[in-house]
């Protein structure tokens, strides 16, 4: 891990670093704007990346 980071790590609170592996809802994790980390958006899917919709036909990008 670079110094970088792991400064970033240390200054994180306890609170903050679960945010960051837990859910602000289906798809997005927590911000932790103080330290200017964005939220990171996720997609999951049986057939590749297909954003946030799931109702009737969707498209996805599909990946090896």
């Amino acid at each position: 891990m670079s110094q970088r980071v792991e400064k970033l790590v240390s200054e994180l609170e306890l609170n903050e670093k679960i945010g960051l592996v837990s859910g602000r809802d289906m798809w997005n994790n927590h911000a932790v704007e103080r330290l200017g980390i964005g939220n990171l958006k996720v997609s999951d899917g049986p057939n590749g990346a297909r954003g946030r919709h799931f109702e009737g036909f969707t498209t996805s990008a599909c990946f090896p």
